[in-house]
């Protein structure tokens, strides 16, 4: 009864038989109230409520321990994640008789989950951004930088005094495109 762990007996139809002063203290519910009780009442939602009848039709089924992640609703309208461990206690012939439940607050443990859980999608993201910023990078620079590389190979190529417009020419969109590029860098 004083043990420091939260403990709730259950028949094979989830009624509370019997509730140690943790679990009383756990689920702020006086333990007379508890006993005769519904479990499920005890559950948050409906989607916890499935998980947890699958979950205890598997221990009836395969009479081995198990154990659920579930949110637990108190008697005072507050709530936790609760690690359910599950044993199967067998009468002298084998069958079932009753459930043993313990309950592990894991609350903080699952805000840590979901804050690491936030962060690796905020990574993601800028990764995703990251890379959409490479691309956009590698094709704006790839035109200023084709552009510089051909004029530069034709200046190379006129080298008389008459070419002096077209090696201008070149000199210019060199410019331009050297501008451009800091452009796109600031």
């Amino acid at each position: 009864y004083y043990a420091p762990v939260s403990y709730l007996i259950l028949d094979k139809e989830c009624y509370i038989i019997n509730v140690n002063k943790a679990g009383s203290t756990h689920l702020r519910v006086n333990k007379s109230d508890l006993i005769g009780s519904h479990f499920s009442q005890y559950i948050d939602s409906e989607v916890y409520q499935t998980q947890f009848y699958k979950f205890r039709t598997e221990i009836i089924e395969t009479g081995k321990s198990g154990q659920l992640e579930a949110k637990i609703k108190r008697g005072d309208g507050s709530s936790f994640f609760a690690l359910v461990d599950s044993a199967v206690i067998k009468d002298d012939n084998g069958n079932f008789k009753y459930f043993f439940l313990t309950l592990g607050d894991i609350t903080d443990q699952k805000k840590q989950e979901q804050k690491i859980a936030s962060a690796l999608l905020r990574a993601k993201e800028l990764n995703e951004m990251k890379s959409q910023f490479i691309t956009i990078a590698s094709h704006e620079f790839r035109t200023p930088l084709a552009t510089i590389l051909s004029s530069a190979e034709l200046m190379a190529k006129y080298s008389s005094k008459e070419d002096v417009d077209k090696r201008e020419k070149h000199l210019r969109k060199i410019s331009t495109s050297v501008h451009r590029l800091n452009e796109i860098l600031m």
